[in-house]
């Protein structure tokens, strides 16, 4: 068994060593796998973004009733698009897409991002404009009424 021991040059008068340095970098080193982990488990970003919405709603809901809403109303429509399976990359990278599950819709193909940016572009437009209230669901036919 080897034993080691450190020499210390004398300290000069007035000045004290530190045991041992802070670690400087742990914030980094914090931010860096609390942004990791929220990476690799989008699922968890999304709750916690969830989650911030409805503490900003419990702080600010007080002051929602000073503004009235009927004043609003015909300048704002609420609207939601709720896309099916969609050709992603990750879904592409998925068990469900196969040629099987894809001749079960009965539009026999699979929706494209772009078709799902048609919808919030067409809402979001002029001609959406008589539209309040509705879900747009471009899915290929997966679900229907």
């Amino acid at each position: 068994m080897t034993s080691s021991t450190a020499t210390t040059a004398p300290v000069p008068p007035g000045l004290v060593v530190a045991p041992q340095l802070p670690d400087l970098l742990m914030p980094v080193k914090i931010r860096r796998g609390v942004l990791g982990f929220l990476r690799s488990n989008p699922t968890v970003a999304i709750g916690g973004a969830l989650l911030l919405c409805l503490v900003l709603i419990g702080i600010f809901a007080p002051y929602l009733g000073t503004v009235d809403p009927t004043a609003l109303a015909p300048a704002i429509t609420v609207n939601c698009v709720a896309p099916g399976p969609t050709a992603t990359a990750r879904f592409k990278a998925g068990p469900e897409f196969t040629d099987e599950i894809r001749d079960l819709i009965p539009l026999k193909r699979w929706v494209e991002p772009r078709d799902v940016a048609r919808s919030v572009v067409f809402l979001a437009s002029s001609d959406g404009n008589a539209y309040t209230g509705q879900i747009l669901d471009p899915n290929g036919g997966t679900v229907m009424p």
